[in-house]
């Protein structure tokens, strides 16, 4: 398996692919978009749960932009940033 690929595994054995937030913001969306399509009218709250929709999104970025592992995006082993050290 090439290193990009290799997770993280625990005491048991077991690999971890999604963190709480992760699973939470999904659901979350989830259960907006569901109850969204169910009140399709066009009216104040339907627009309400589509906005919460919309930050739902966003909280799931800057959570993959600001968590590692199996949660974020994967840049830093995209990029392969390593660490800097400044010459004094």
């Amino acid at each position: 398996m090439p290193d990009s690929l290799e997770r993280e595994t625990g005491s048991d054995g077991r690999v971890a692919a999604w963190d709480a937030a992760v699973r939470l913001l999904h659901w979350s969306l989830a259960a907006l978009v569901l109850f969204d399509f169910y009140l399709d009218d066009g009216g104040w709250l339907h627009r309400t749960i589509g906005y919460a929709a919309a930050a739902v999104v966003v909280a799931r970025w800057l959570w993959a932009i600001v968590a590692g592992g199996a949660a974020g995006f994967g840049i830093r082993e995209f990029v392969n940033i390593k660490s800097v050290q400044v010459k004094a």
